[in-house]
């Protein structure tokens, strides 16, 4: 593991212990939730914590999708669906636009 990793990781640990979130607001500081301004520095606790909430939604999008396009029962699944959107609209290009639709929106969000 590298330096910069293993500060990044020890800077994350120390804030998480010492600043207040939305799990554990502070209580007499302009923002409760210090921790979520220190990752985004958005003007109110609100918009923080909308932020934080954005990035941990786009950082899981991510992983599941890359865990979806390598589960091959999964992967024929999505296919098969795609496939069959062509046949009943009638427009075979329209597959490969079905799979991807499928494939993005389909995931946890």
């Amino acid at each position: 593991m590298s330096k910069e990793i293993k500060n990044k990781c020890v800077n994350a640990l120390y804030a998480g212990l010492k600043f207040g979130n939305y799990n554990n607001p502070e209580k007499n500081t302009v923002l409760k939730y210090e921790l979520e301004y220190i990752i985004s520095g958005k003007d109110s606790d609100k918009e923080n914590l909308a932020s934080v909430v954005e990035k941990i939604v786009s950082a899981k999008t991510g992983i599941n999708m890359a865990y979806l396009i390598t589960d091959k029962e999964k992967m024929e699944q999505v296919s098969a669906i795609a496939a069959s959107v062509a046949i009943v609209t009638g427009l075979p290009f329209l597959e490969p636009v079905a799979k991807g639709v499928l494939i993005t929106d389909c995931l946890p969000h």
